[in-house]
């Protein structure tokens, strides 16, 4: 009954409250660590004798058998330690953290306490922190966080997450990082959300800064910021699953310095990397510098096949003033060398293919001058008849096998296949002429010579010998044969001599 009441009674005087007396199980032995501390939010027992009390000590272990504490809890410990008032010194901050740390420790007091509660403990915004904005001049911001917000590694600063203060590990000799179970660096779909979000206010800012100095200088900060952006990705490039590339290869996060000084925003696979000595792609394509991290999202070094027809289609005008004809054809001579199997609809009807027109000459002779237009393939005609080629104003292409070949995949027609010809009698038809007579007794005499497939280049026809017969073979002698050549709304006439 005696050692209840001592347990129950208010009978021990505090130090830091001299309005009353306590029971045992409110006060706590003040260690001399405890005591530098001076926190509110214990009190602690005050002990009559000179001599230092400490829970070790004879009367230290019979007092924590009626109930004293040694260690305040961490539960409001942490909340003491998150108050942002003045009232907490970075050095009385510093000990408070260094005591707690050293009792995180493998056989420390709160080792249990902590991992039991470890997910609510880590809410509270106790750590002394530093960030920064991104676009701003890089000075830092000091801020109390939680555990579970901030990290370690100081590099994940520049894309504005918040980090440990860097001079706790340096003033306490101890890793507050690790003691506190921060993350070393930010989660990869915290990468991605947050590089989303980098650009979403990169855009805003870039919509509103005008036209003067300051936003050739917000520009100039927005280049170099992703330069650094991309960088530190790269460092964590091996951290990115399938599913992080995806989401991002469907972003327009990619800035690129256009033409006036605008920054343009592309996907990667719309970009190239600005190293490659292609001359094509830093003169039609947008190019940056080389990335790691970019190479691992899509950005190329090399332009496709693919990727220059899909250029030419959705372009062909835009992309002809940039390189030329020449430079143009030859674009076209890398698309022939690979077969494109089953052309969209998208790909057949645009114009993107080089085609000569000829335009009659100034002074007005025969001889015209061919100048390269852009069409559609089914517009174009494959010249295998230079006579029909003459004959005709019609869009020709280049006299190349290779893109002949391509061009006809793409549905241009021959010309020989593509002119209807036939024959007009003029004047009077007269049979049994000497000139008919002459004509077919010279059949008659060399009928064999005409049959004979040692003499034909090409097979004969199975009744070769009955079309030559006298019997069969109608010989007409008349005064004049035209010959009409018809493509398309056009019709030309030829005398036939």
């Amino acid at each position: 009954q005696d050692r209840e009441n001592l347990r129950t009674m208010a009978y021990l005087p505090a130090v830091n409250n001299r309005e009353r007396t306590f029971a045992p199980s409110e006060l706590y032995i003040g260690s001399k660590e405890l005591l530098e501390l001076n926190l509110p939010i214990i009190l602690l027992l005050k002990w009559p004798s000179d001599e230092q009390l400490s829970a070790d000590s004879p009367d230290g272990k019979f007092l924590l058998t009626l109930g004293c504490h040694v260690d305040p809890p961490l539960q409001p410990f942490f909340k003491h330690l998150s108050s942002k008032d003045d009232i907490i010194s970075d050095e009385m901050r510093m000990k408070c953290l260094k005591f707690i740390c050293k009792r995180l420790q493998p056989g420390g007091s709160y080792e249990r306490d902590w991992k039991k509660s470890a997910s609510s403990l880590r809410r509270f915004n106790f750590l002394p922190c530093t960030r920064k904005d991104p676009f701003g001049d890089g000075t830092l911001v000091k801020d109390l966080c939680s555990p579970g917000e901030c990290y370690s590694d100081a590099a994940s600063q520049l894309m504005g997450f918040v980090v440990i203060d860097a001079e706790l590990d340096r003033k306490s000799g101890r890793s507050l990082g690790a003691c506190f179970q921060l993350a070393p660096k930010p989660a990869p779909q915290m990468l991605v959300k947050r590089l989303l979000e980098i650009v979403a206010t990169a855009k805003m800012l870039l919509e509103n800064s005008g036209k003067d100095e300051e936003s050739d200088k917000l520009r100039s900060t927005v280049l170099s910021l992703f330069e650094e952006v991309f960088s530190y990705l790269s460092s964590r490039s091996n951290d990115f699953n399938s599913l992080h590339i995806k989401s991002l290869q469907k972003e327009e996060f990619v800035p690129v310095k256009e033409k006036g000084g605008k920054i343009g925003w592309y996907r990667p696979h719309e970009v190239y990397f600005s190293e490659s000595e292609d001359e094509i792609i830093s003169l039609l394509f947008h190019s940056v510098g080389f990335s790691p991290f970019l190479a691992a999202v899509g950005v190329k070094s090399e332009a496709s096949i693919q990727d220059i027809l899909h250029r030419l289609v959705a372009k062909p005008q835009d992309v002809l003033s940039v390189v030329g004809v020449e430079k143009y054809t030859n674009l076209l001579h890398r698309i022939a060398s690979e077969p494109i199997r089953n052309p969209s609809k998208e790909l057949l009807s645009s114009p993107f293919l080089i085609a000569y027109k000829q335009d009659d000459s100034e002074d007005g002779e025969a001889e015209a001058v061919a100048r390269p237009v852009l069409a559609k393939a089914e517009d174009i005609c494959l010249i295998d008849n230079s006579f029909f080629g003459r004959m005709f104003p019609v869009l020709s292409a280049p006299h190349e096998t290779d893109l002949e070949s391509l061009y006809f995949r793409f549905g241009s027609r021959y010309i020989s296949k593509s002119v209807n010809k036939r024959f007009r009698i003029i004047g009077q038809q007269r049979e049994s002429t000497n000139l008919t007579k002459s004509f077919s007794q010279r059949l008659a005499e060399r009928k064999g010579l005409l049959c004979s497939q040692k003499n034909a280049s090409r097979p004969l026809v199975s009744d070769a010998a009955r079309l030559l017969d006298e019997s069969t073979l109608e010989i007409i002698e008349v005064e004049r044969i035209q010959a009409i050549y018809s493509l398309g709304v056009y019709e030309k006439v030829q005398q036939v001599t």
